[in-house]
């Protein structure tokens, strides 16, 4: 029989081998990890307060955001409602400065419905076609006619007005015309005691006008041109005169 040896082997040869420190090493590393995690965690909850104020942090960056949308639309309708009063304060300056449209108003005969059609009307170019008139009526006229505020031209040719009639004009309408462009006082029997309160009330008040039709009065030439000086060249004045 043969007999068979058991091989004798160390200790050191049976056991497999191993790397210590690599192991060790791996350990120390997971090790370092649970440790920086411990550390979080005995951080947080040895202070509490902050955690609290993270949370706290979080909660209010949350409620800002809730409240975006209802702070923007809040600036929105702000910025709305100034746009729509700068845009009522332009309209309302416009409707101040300039006329919508030219509106001609015919008048032929003096009596209450026209004083109340004339009272804060919009007419631009105003014609009155009267053969003579009572300085009472035509003083309610004047009255009612210096409402109007867009008024731009007013024909008063051969309407028997007399230098009476522009006295009433200069005291109850023309100061109220700043819109005035036009003015005819033709062949209305004036003189030339008229031309002075004529001349200071167009200046004062009406300083946009460009035509003034004072011929065929009984204006001597010497005081139409004194008349005449007192205004820029810009405003046509006619230079005959009758009489």
């Amino acid at each position: 029989n043969t007999s068979q040896k058991t091989p004798n082997l160390s200790p050191s040869e049976n056991m497999p081998s191993f790397n210590h420190s690599e192991e060790n090493s791996r350990a120390g590393a997971n090790l370092g990890v649970l440790n920086v995690s411990n550390d979080e965690n005995s951080r947080e909850e040895s202070n509490p307060a902050l955690h609290q104020e993270e949370q706290d942090s979080l909660l209010q960056k949350e409620g800002d955001q809730a409240d975006a949308p209802e702070n923007s639309n809040s600036r929105i309708r702000n910025e709305s409602r100034e746009r729509k009063s700068e845009e009522s304060e332009l309209d309302s300056e416009e409707e101040d400065q300039c006329p919508v449209a030219i509106k001609h108003a015919r008048v032929s005969q003096l009596t209450e419905g026209v004083y109340k059609r004339f009272t804060n009307s919009k007419a631009t170019h105003v014609k009155v076609e009267l053969q003579a008139c009572r300085p009472t009526r035509f003083a309610l006229f004047c009255e009612a006619l210096g409402t109007c505020q867009f008024v731009m031209r007013i024909d008063l040719e051969s309407c028997g007005i007399g230098n009476e009639g522009v006295r009433l004009l200069c005291s109850k309408a023309l100061p109220h015309f700043k819109w005035l462009s036009e003015l005819d006082l033709q062949m209305n029997s004036l003189t030339d005691a008229v031309l002075p309160l004529l001349a200071d009330t167009l200046r004062s008040h009406c300083r946009r006008l460009e035509k003034l039709h004072i011929d065929e009065n009984h204006f001597s030439t010497a005081a139409i041109r004194q008349f005449q000086s007192q205004f820029p060249s810009s405003v046509a004045i006619p230079m005959r005169s009758k009489g």
